[in-house]
């Protein structure tokens, strides 16, 4: 069982790292994420875990930057699905979508920077379609 690094929000909105003792931004938060350390984001005041909340944060200055990963489109399908009978199967199939594209992903990394090539156009949609038929697979053994 991995050991989080505790990081408190105080009501001023400031982020305090416990293991450095120093405070932190969003953009600390992120190398963190990015660095694969298990983080734990708690509010001071109530002791309620924020995690969640704070890294929709990181996520809203990502999608501020001239290249956003999400198009307006899919943002407002994932509103619409919240509230859905299908929400927590919608939750299930994109947390399996992107493993499956991180594991993915080094063999797309160099083809990715040039997508115009017809090989990694079939690359990404041999990928899509391998998801899909896993994620189907995966839904049927658990009904």
């Amino acid at each position: 069982m991995s050991h989080h690094r505790i990081i408190k929000k105080y009501p001023n909105r400031r982020l305090y790292d416990t293991s450095s003792s120093t405070y932190i931004t969003l953009d600390d938060i992120k190398k963190l994420i990015l660095g694969y350390v298990p983080i734990k984001i708690i509010d001071a005041s109530s002791k309620s875990d924020i995690t969640r909340l704070v890294l929709l944060q990181v996520l809203m200055e990502a999608e501020e930057s001239p290249n956003p990963m999400f198009t307006l489109s899919f943002l407002e399908q994932i509103i619409r699905c919240y509230g859905d009978s299908t929400q927590a199967i919608m939750s299930r199939f994109m947390e399996h979508s992107i493993n499956e594209f991180i594991s993915y992903q080094g063999k797309l990394k160099s083809p990715v920077n040039s997508l115009s090539g017809q090989k990694n156009k079939s690359s990404l949609k041999t990928i899509t379609e391998h998801n899909l038929e896993n994620w189907k697979k995966k839904n049927k053994d658990n009904q």
